[in-house]
């Protein structure tokens, strides 16, 4: 089915306006995944923060419990550095654990009930190292015995590894969510893709086939015209026949009517040459013997006569004008033209 200038005006502007709708839409969605990318990118370093603090945490106390042991076993002070250090980090850690939490209330009551628990374990360590500095080394033995440490190393490891377990949940979650995206946004690119391929092809073979209209329609043009010059070339050698044949034709009945004209003519001068002697006798007869007959003979040739030879006359005058223009016509049919520049300027002024 041929394609319409306005179809394809139409169809162009469509598919252009439907190619910018997928850039749009892939441009829009790339960005918004963007911004989702850069919200779980946070969310993990976020959550690697967490988990991070929350193991120094957790070694910070294996670390005061294991010099606590070491001194308790040996009375090696120098046991003690890693126990002093640690319990001078781990409440600045406890701490640093509570506020990375606040903003997520379950995490939260986890670090507050970790709190007391690790308040206690650092008490039992220091009355441990206390007792073993006063020469009660029995009484720092028996503490430790008492397995209170022990219980409350238990519960801060659980609360810890219940920490961990959380950050970690959330860094999964977030990576999978950024894996998921970027599939998302690797279909969504394709899809688009093609679908701009999809319509740029429909474009192109749009303009194809409208193209191969017009060369189709030129050519035809072009046949048209060949046919078209040569037709008026048939029609103009018709027209220059059937023109000559009517001068001709113009011509010898000019001449032909021009014959009996010309014996009209005569005949009426003969007929007013006879009807001035007729005039004279018919004035003469009325007067003499005032016969009736003679009466109406006389009107005639007075009044009667010379007003038809008038009229005679006017017609022939006339027919001998139209004769004339007739042959100064078919004389005029075979001049030759001679183009001439006029002053237009001359002619408005006129």
């Amino acid at each position: 089915m041929p394609i319409s200038t306005i179809a394809f005006i139409r169809g162009t502007v469509l598919a252009m306006l439907l190619g910018l709708a997928a850039l749009v839409a892939i441009v829009g969605f790339n960005l918004w995944l963007v911004r989702e990318t850069a919200v779980y990118s946070n969310t993990v370093t976020v959550a690697r923060q967490q988990r991070s603090a929350i193991v120094d945490l957790r070694t910070l106390i294996d670390e005061a419990e294991t010099g606590q042991r070491g001194y308790l076993l040996t009375g090696d002070a120098s046991y003690l550095d890693p126990y002093t250090q640690a319990e001078r980090d781990i409440p600045q850690q406890l701490n640093q654990v509570r506020d990375m939490t606040a903003a997520n209330p379950a995490e939260h009551d986890g670090v507050v009930k970790l709190v007391p628990i690790v308040t206690a374990k650092l008490a039992e360590l220091r009355e441990t190292v206390e007792l073993f500095n006063a020469g009660r080394r029995d009484d720092a033995l028996a503490v430790v015995k008492s397995n209170r440490g022990r219980d409350l190393s238990l519960q801060a490891a659980v609360l810890l590894t219940a920490l961990v377990k959380r950050a970690e949940d959330r860094i999964d979650a977030a990576v999978k969510n950024q894996r998921d995206n970027i599939a998302t946004l690797q279909w969504a690119t394709i899809g688009g893709v093609l679908f701009i391929v999809l319509v740029v092809g429909g474009s192109i073979w749009m303009i194809v086939l409208y193209t191969r209209q017009l060369v189709a329609a030129r050519r035809e043009v072009q046949d048209l015209n060949l046919g078209l010059e040569e037709r008026v070339r048939e029609r103009t050698a018709e027209l220059g026949r059937a023109n000559d044949e009517i001068q001709r034709f113009a011509y010898v009945g000019t001449h032909d009517l021009r014959a009996p004209l010309v014996n009209i003519m005569g005949f009426t001068s003969e007929l007013e040459g006879c009807l001035a002697s007729i005039k004279t006798y018919m004035e003469r007869a009325g007067e003499e013997t005032g016969d009736a007959v003679a009466e109406e003979a006389r009107r005639a040739a007075l009044e009667d006569l010379p007003e038809a030879i008038g009229f005679i006359r006017s017609s022939t005058r006339k027919m001998d004008g139209l004769i004339n223009a007739i042959l100064k016509l078919s004389r005029d049919g075979r001049r030759l033209l001679k183009p001439e520049p006029i002053r237009l300027e001359n002619l408005l002024k006129a």
